[in-house]
């Protein structure tokens, strides 16, 4: 048998890869909300989208706020954690984003 030779990863492939984080349902379980961190190789970070899931059915929710989830407010607005290149040191930025559609409200 002849043997595999395994090529290194590359930051390439790294910003390749999607990482679900921070899932939580709401309170009767008919929506789960989570982060998608991926990475941004031209500015050597990493940034995070909110996403949800019903039915069966993922949807993307936020695009390129750098948000993630916090806690559910009732069963259709989630709480956002957003982080901006504005943003004081110390202060946290919480939205409002409710699951019939529209903008965050902070």
């Amino acid at each position: 048998m002849k043997k595999k030779i395994l090529e290194p990863i590359t930051i390439e492939d790294i910003a390749k890869y999607r990482q679900p984080n921070g899932l939580m349902y709401n309170s009767d379980g008919s929506i789960l909300a989570f982060s998608v961190m991926r990475a941004d190789k031209e500015k050597n970070c990493y940034h995070n989208d909110v996403w949800t899931s019903r039915n069966g059915t993922a949807r993307q929710m936020t695009f390129s706020v750098d948000a993630v989830p916090v806690m559910w407010e009732d069963d259709s607005t989630l709480i956002l954690k957003r982080n901006t290149e504005n943003s004081a040191a110390g202060t946290t930025e919480l939205y409002k984003l409710s699951m019939e559609g529209g903008e965050a409200e902070p």
